[in-house]
């Protein structure tokens, strides 16, 4: 199917992950689960600042919100490969940005690496209140980009937010590599 709109998450897709990574390096498989699907969450979905975030984070793991900041943007490496397949489409295409993240990470790291222009809308879960899996999200993204639905497909690494979007209409593809995604869309 000819897609209109191709919507990226950003975390595990555009950029590596950090937060799995990180949490792995210092806590056991349990409490790294339950630390992501609590405060990270929490920060996600804008219901804590990123400075309340790392300060607990620092708490939790002994060290200091300046330190677990730096170690959190040390470990995101962009997808340069992706970025430049991203440019190549934008012209054929809408393109837009969905990520479960605080807004002070991801517009940093947008801002610093100059990725805003290959957006035609960003939406940051914490800015809106809502986050991937639910369905508002997809909404309010495919809203920004005045976009239907059945002509837009999302790209996410994380199966869960392939089938919210699935549920908000839109198709779904489960990003692995570059090459496999460029022969999915096809584009």
């Amino acid at each position: 199917m000819p897609y209109k709109t191709v919507v990226f998450d950003f975390f595990g897709v555009i950029s590596s992950e950090i937060a799995p990574f990180w949490l792995s390096e210092r806590f056991p498989a349990d409490a790294a689960r339950r630390i992501k699907s609590g405060l990270i969450a929490d920060a996600d979905r804008g219901l804590i600042t990123q400075v309340e975030m790392f300060e607990k984070l620092a708490a939790l793991s002994g060290s200091s919100p300046a330190r677990v900041e730096a170690e959190w943007l040390a470990y995101a490496k962009l997808n340069g490969d992706l970025i430049a397949y991203i440019s190549a489409i934008k012209p054929v295409v809408k393109v837009g940005l969905l990520t479960n993240a605080t807004s002070q990470l991801v517009r940093h790291l947008l801002n610093v690496n100059q990725l805003e222009p290959l957006f035609d809308a960003i939406v940051v879960s914490s800015e809106v209140r809502s986050a991937k899996p639910d369905r508002e999200i997809y909404e309010i993204a495919l809203r920004k980009l005045s976009s239907a639905p059945s002509e837009s497909v999302m790209v996410d690494d994380n199966p869960d937010n392939i089938e919210g979007a699935v549920r908000a209409g839109m198709s779904g593809l489960v990003f692995s590599t570059n090459e496999k995604l460029a022969t999915d869309l096809g584009l």
